[in-house]
């Protein structure tokens, strides 16, 4: 073989054997890369996926004269209260630190709005350390009106959103729905949003 074949040959295996060393510096940082892609989406799928189920027990809906048991299971007729009612239950598990019990009242004749009941801390309810709960809730209207009252778990953003609707409702004695805006810096959140929060609810008919 020839001097130039030689080197001809040569250069050929040199540049053959940069491109395995390529190839295999690629397969490397991809798989790399794919180790780092599951690390994160792992991560970002624990930080979402901890949802804690809480679950109420012995609900009780509790006017001025009578005191009615709520089974949960069953079509939620509604129930002949007064005006003003408290309700109360167990819940369990405890409450997560960053979440939020609230209790709201929708009328049958709102089609979507939404009042955050004025409790303790604004309108937040602390169930005790035996899991027991007790709320206010105020029906406004008339004989024979058909409300919803749901038991609400907030995440900190809306509990922030219902606390200053709360206090400024309190503040101005003026208590538009939530769903229409806070009566000072209109904040406001949605029907959708809201009974995506419902743990529990029953339905209320004044007497």
């Amino acid at each position: 073989m020839q001097s130039g074949q030689k080197r001809f040959f040569a250069a050929v295996f040199r540049f053959n054997n940069s491109l395995s060393v390529d190839y295999r510096n690629v397969r490397r940082r991809d798989k790399e890369t794919r180790k780092i892609a599951i690390l994160i989406i792992a991560t970002l799928l624990a930080g979402t996926c901890i949802v804690t189920a809480y679950n109420i027990t012995d609900l009780k809906v509790i006017d001025k004269t009578n005191s009615f048991a709520v089974n949960l299971s069953q079509p939620p007729y509604p129930i002949p209260t007064n005006s003003t009612i408290v309700v109360e239950g167990f819940l369990s598990p405890g409450l997560n630190k960053n979440d939020h019990l609230w209790i709201a009242v929708k009328p049958d004749k709102s089609v979507s709005n939404w009042w955050p009941q004025i409790n303790e801390n604004a309108g937040n309810i602390t169930p005790d350390k035996q899991g027991r709960f007790q709320g206010n809730a105020f029906l406004g209207g008339d004989s024979g009106d058909v409300f919803t009252v749901a038991i609400l778990i907030l995440d900190d953003t809306l509990n922030q959103k219902f606390s200053e609707w709360a206090t400024n409702s309190e503040s101005r004695k003026v208590w538009p729905p939530i769903t229409e805006g806070d009566p000072i810096n209109g904040t406001r959140v949605s029907k959708d949003i809201i009974e995506g929060t419902v743990l529990a609810r029953m339905r209320i008919a004044l007497k």
